[in-house]
């Protein structure tokens, strides 16, 4: 039995291959390749990914979630990609947008648990002046009030010397600018 619980395996690129011809497995990386091909960044995390699980650098259930993430909106290669896993493992694209749904959710609250920390931590080693700042900065851009680049200019002027706590906060609004609590 190899580590967590998975059952040792011929494999190609990481993905059970003991059942798949090879040109069915080529004709999936070029169906994933085709989806994302404006986006190659997210093809070569999926190859990364599939390398990484194939490692045993973490468990199967942790393969599922970032590979429903990637193809998120392409149920027919999420369906596809059942026939790579190990026996008995499957992916229900159907069942994807629930759990994505309740992912989101737990990722919301663990996100408001993270502020409501990070908050307390600027206000008891700024202090108040520095933390009503840090406030009136996140509200503006929650209301959209300022984009990015002018939040993270804020955020970076008021936090010079507290570089663990300005990365926490930029990491909270997004890097793409879009709230994560919106």
């Amino acid at each position: 039995m190899e580590p967590h619980g998975r059952k040792p395996k011929a494999t190609v690129g990481g993905l059970n291959h003991s059942s798949v011809a090879r040109d069915d497995y080529n004709a999936y990386l070029d169906a994933v390749k085709r989806a994302f091909s404006d986006q190659p960044a997210i093809y070569d995390e999926f190859l990364s990914t599939l390398r990484q699980w194939n490692q045993n650098e973490f468990s199967t259930d942790i393969l599922l979630k970032r590979i429903r993430e990637m193809l998120k909106g392409h149920s027919d290669l999420i369906q596809r990609f059942n026939v790579f896993l190990p026996e008995g493992v499957t992916m229900d694209a159907s069942t994807s947008t629930r759990n994505d749904a309740r992912a989101s959710t737990i990722q919301k609250l663990d996100t408001m648990y993270r502020t409501i920390r990070l908050t307390e931590k600027v206000l008891s080693r700024c202090g108040q002046n520095v933390y009503d700042d840090m406030f009136s900065i996140l509200s503006a851009h929650y209301h959209r009030e300022v984009d990015q680049e002018t939040t993270t200019r804020k955020l970076t002027s008021l936090l010079t010397n507290q570089a663990d706590l300005l990365d926490s906060l930029l990491y909270i609004i997004g890097s793409d600018g879009d709230p994560m609590l919106a």
